[in-house]
């Protein structure tokens, strides 16, 4: 089962497989050379084992004489017995179902909504494919065509009226002569899925010549397996080009969209900040009149003196702010938007340089939708958004490469076989403390000297000998600022007893219970190790 298409082999048909198309939109059956690589099962294909199919013989192949329903009749090689797979291609409720000898359900292939085959295999009627059936006069019961064929019968009928032909000319086509294996195309089939086409009505597969199709190419094949199975791989070529013009269009269309809001922010903020001095006059006017000025509202008043006339002017006071709040506070403005000039104008640039490429790009797409148009035009906008191209035309985000981990502190092996951490730096402190470390593992520090955290790793969650307490203990003091000491405290706790302050610089701690054992430094504990901890 791949996708929507069910492939059955059998030994007697060398280089062929039975394929069953089950997609709504156009059911298949026909024999074919190639077929999908087996990917992934579908969803609902877990309803029936296929797998309990092997081995079986086919031993009558029919079709019901009035819908869209075949039987595999199949015999069992261990035990004799029958079981019948019916191919039910009746559109959307497409879809395989095994039937026991008693005709009773055994599985569906897909999990899809759709009435259940009721078909008396014993007392299907004889189909009458006589030529006289169709004839006038006759009491056969009337077969609807095909839309393609009801709309052949109508060009015939409008076509050849004064020939004295009528509709019934297509079935008696169909039914009285030796069937055609034809395709028709709008374009030439080598072209189908390097330019765009409607892979519905581009398309046409018939076993009858097909007149109202004059300004189509035509292709006539040996059987009809051979032009259903280019018919349907031209059908997927020219719907696979066109999902992905929609997919192309979609995601074109929504970077342009993207990139036009923010040219409008930054063209926003651009026109905000446009003018830099104008908050310096501010807050020199302000400042200036601190005596004089009068706070009326939400609006200080106050005389311009950069003004020839002296004229009194009203300046936006900031909320909740004196006089010298509101000067402090333009000035920072005038900061502010002298920055913001200096990173907008090249980001306002920038910003309309993609959106002038990527409307081109649209332009491009919309005037020549073609394959290599698409190509192009996915491989420009994947590296406008930072994606890369696989080698089959997807696009996949492109992720930033992730440097290996470092080993975390100075490694040692206490006595009695347990691992101790000592920290290198204030930051790898943290990251031993508050990363690595488990609640149960012991953690030391010197008292009242600056120094490394340590810490004994515990992940029996079983007491840990007093013996490596003391080792890691001499292993804290050595490597703090009292290495020289001939003695020094070292406090020691579990890891769930230590905590961090807020906002608290690396390497600071708060611890809520404690210990402390008198040890004299010493590096030699066991030896030193490169390992890094998980």
């Amino acid at each position: 089962m791949v996708d929507q298409n069910l492939v059955l082999g059998f030994d007697g048909l060398i280089g062929q497989r039975l394929l069953v198309g089950l997609d709504p939109a156009s059911p298949a059956l026909y024999l074919a050379r190639r077929w999908p690589k087996s990917k992934s099962r579908h969803p609902g294909a877990s309803l029936m084992k296929l797998d309990q199919l092997n081995g079986m013989t086919v031993t009558e192949v029919s079709k019901h004489p009035s819908d869209r329903l075949v039987r595999l009749t199949l015999l069992s090689p261990t035990d004799s017995s029958k079981s019948h797979l019916v191919l039910s291609m009746t559109g959307r409720a497409a879809n395989v179902f095994l039937f026991d000898n008693e005709n009773i359900l055994a599985g569906r292939l897909l999990n899809r909504k759709g009435p259940i085959p009721e078909w008396n295999w014993k007392d299907e009627p004889e189909a009458d494919d006589s030529a006289a059936a169709v004839g006038e006069g006759s009491t056969a019961p009337l077969l609807r065509l095909g839309a393609q064929l009801e709309r052949e019968s109508s060009f015939r009928a409008e076509q050849f009226r004064d020939a004295g032909r009528n509709p019934s000319d297509v079935l008696r086509e169909l039914l009285s002569e030796s069937p055609k294996a034809l395709v028709y195309s709008s374009i030439p089939l080598d072209q189908i899925g390097t330019a765009l086409t409607d892979p519905i009505k581009s398309l046409a597969l018939s076993s009858v010549e097909l007149t109202h199709l004059a300004g189509y190419s035509r292709y006539c094949f040996e059987t009809f397996s051979e032009a259903a199975e280019s018919y349907y791989a031209a059908r997927q070529a020219a719907a696979s080009l066109l999902e992905r013009l929609s997919t192309l269009r979609r995601e074109l269309t929504a970077a342009v969209r993207k990139r036009g809001a923010q040219l409008a922010s930054v063209e926003s903020d651009l026109e905000k900040y446009s003018d830099p001095d104008r908050f310096r006059k501010f807050g020199d006017l302000i400042l200036a009149s601190l005596n004089s000025a009068r706070i009326a509202g939400e609006s200080i008043r106050l005389i311009d003196y950069f003004d020839p006339e002296q004229k009194e002017i009203e300046i936006p006071l900031p909320p909740k702010s004196t006089l010298k709040q509101a000067a402090a506070h333009y000035y920072q403005l005038h900061s502010k938007a002298r920055r913001a000039l200096e990173d907008l104008v090249p980001r306002a640039k920038k910003l309309r340089a993609q959106l002038d490429r990527l409307t081109e790009l649209l332009t491009a797409l919309t005037d020549d939708p073609s394959s290599s148009t698409l190509t192009r035009v996915r491989a420009e906008l994947d590296k406008a958004l930072g994606k890369q191209t696989s080698k089959s035309g997807a696009s996949t985000q492109k992720r930033p490469k992730r440097d290996a981990p470092k080993p975390q502190g100075r490694r040692f092996e206490s006595s009695d076989g347990f691992e101790i951490i000592v920290g290198r730096t204030d930051v790898e402190n943290d990251s031993i403390t508050f990363r690595i470390a488990g609640s149960q593992d012991v953690w030391l520090h010197a008292a009242d000297y600056p120094g490394s955290h340590v810490m004994i790793r515990n992940p029996s969650r079983q007491a840990v000998p007093h013996r490596t307490i003391v080792e890691a203990a001499q292993l804290a003091a050595f490597y703090s600022s009292a290495k020289n000491e001939k003695k020094a405290a070292v406090h020691y706790t579990q890891k769930k007893f230590v905590s961090k302050p807020p906002r608290a610089k690396p390497g600071l701690v708060r611890l809520s219970s404690f210990k402390t054992v008198m040890v004299e430094p010493n590096r030699r504990v066991g030896g030193e190790k490169n390992d890094q901890v998980e």
